[in-house]
């Protein structure tokens, strides 16, 4: 039978466990009692390459080495390497082997879904959280006596969740992926958020400047996916994907090459789409940012997101009152963050909000920020969408 040696010692290494300080290994399979009998040298997933080389004195050398995306991402493997000749039998030789290693800056952009990495579970079932929505049939837009009313708090509709984590170079962000439950998606509604560092001492708490922090994460997910913008595209549009880069203090700004490098995001959203079966969500790409994100989606739009499929572009109450770019624009200001109205937008100042069922419990709560913090946010999309 074939055994496993290492090299150039030749001492036999089958049934051992081997260990590698860095992400590349020489072995030899010694078939000077296997004659004639052609062997294969395989592992059970796709985390090492296996190169043959040369024979020599009845031993063929191999040359085993962690693949890049695992470098990039990952400081240990382990793994098991099997000889066989029938791929319907038991190995007729193997050996187990574990690689140590620094991570890597990733040279390609690697994208992987890390959802059970950090949570313990493939995906997450949920109903979006049970908000009122604006009763689109009372909305009178431009008209600024218009007081519109609202549709009663209700759970919206079930919704899977899943993080996905995208690197390049030394940079590495992570992503919610929300998609409809039992339904085939066909657009995506891309959130750019507002700045976190602007509230450093809440955000740096949760673990900031770890884009896999999990308690940064689970903040995300259910204050922005799950209530604020999920609930608003899940009960609007019942095909409609949602994805959220998740912000981190980490190098190369908030959102990394998400939104800077030329084409980069663009690359990230179809890969995530393409791991989730959901690549029809790029037939329609829509943005929705608020307050201080407008200044990250312009460049998304310019730059990250080139060749996707630009639709409509929501723009919440955005710093400076500065416009959205793209070719189907939705503006919306409460005066918070330019002193009153602008041209372009929608101006929602309190005496239009007086019918919302939450204007008393969230006033107390936020006082003059109840509407850019809480109005803006939590109904102006479904307004764009309705």
């Amino acid at each position: 039978m074939p055994h496993f040696q290492n090299v150039p010692g030749g001492q036999p290494i089958s049934n051992t466990t081997v260990t590698v300080n860095g992400g590349t290994l020489s072995v030899g399979l010694n078939l000077q009692d296997a004659p004639g009998r052609d062997f294969v040298v395989t592992n059970a997933g796709n985390d090492i390459s296996i190169h043959p080389g040369d024979t020599s004195a009845g031993v063929r050398l191999y040359t085993l080495r962690v693949n890049s995306s695992v470098l990039a991402t990952k400081t240990s493997l382990t793994g098991t390497i099997m000889a066989t000749d029938d791929l319907s039998k038991p190995p007729a030789d193997q050996f187990n082997i574990v690689f140590r290693f620094a991570t890597q800056p990733a040279h390609d952009l690697v994208v992987r879904d890390v959802t059970n990495d950090i949570f313990g579970v493939d995906q997450f079932g949920f109903r979006t959280g049970a908000e009122p929505t604006v009763l689109m049939s009372t909305f009178k837009p431009g008209d600024q006596k218009n007081a519109f009313e609202f549709n009663s708090a209700a759970p919206g509709p079930v919704v899977s969740l899943r993080v996905f984590a995208a690197k390049i170079g030394s940079v590495e962000r992570t992503h919610w992926l929300m998609l409809p439950f039992g339904t085939r998606v066909t657009s995506l509604m891309v959130v750019i958020s507002h700045g976190f560092g602007q509230n450093w001492a809440y955000y740096s708490k949760l673990g900031f400047g770890n884009p896999m922090s999990k308690p940064l994460l689970l903040d995300v997910r259910d204050r922005f996916v799950l209530h604020r913008w999920g609930h608003q595209v899940a009960t609007s549009r019942s095909s409609m994907a949602l994805l959220m880069p998740v912000r981190s203090a980490g190098g190369g700004g908030e959102l990394g090459p998400f939104i800077s490098q030329a084409g980069m995001g663009a690359k990230i959203i179809a890969s995530i789409l393409a791991q989730a079966d959901a690549l029809a969500a790029l037939n329609e790409v829509n943005v929705v940012t608020f307050s201080s994100g407008i200044y990250d989606a312009n460049t998304f739009i310019a730059s990250g997101g080139r060749g996707l499929k630009f639709n409509l572009m929501v723009n919440q109450d955005p710093a400076g009152g500065v416009n959205i770019g793209g070719p189907t624009r939705k503006q919306y200001l409460s005066g918070w963050t330019t002193g009153g109205p602008r041209p372009g937008f929608e101006f929602l100042p309190i005496s239009r909000w007086q019918n919302d069922p939450k204007f008393e419990e969230m006033k107390a709560q936020l006082g003059d920020e109840y509407l850019h913090t809480w109005a803006i946010p939590t109904y102006t999309l479904v307004m764009a969408l309705g």
